[in-house]
């Protein structure tokens, strides 16, 4: 078993340097939105109760 490393979690999925960096770019910008909804954590958890907590 060959264990790869990474920097990041976007050039482990992208199969090309163009693909991990437009992944990048728009996991960049909806972390921008979500940060200017300013909705707090709480209520964000609230509305995906399945989703992961990272507190």
């Amino acid at each position: 078993m060959n264990v790869e490393i990474h920097e990041n979690v976007w050039d482990a999925l992208a199969d090309t340097e163009q693909e991990a960096a437009n992944l990048r770019a728009r996991s960049a910008l909806l972390y921008e939105i979500v940060q200017r909804w300013d909705i707090p954590q709480e209520e964000r958890q609230a509305a995906r109760p399945d989703a992961p907590s990272h507190q």
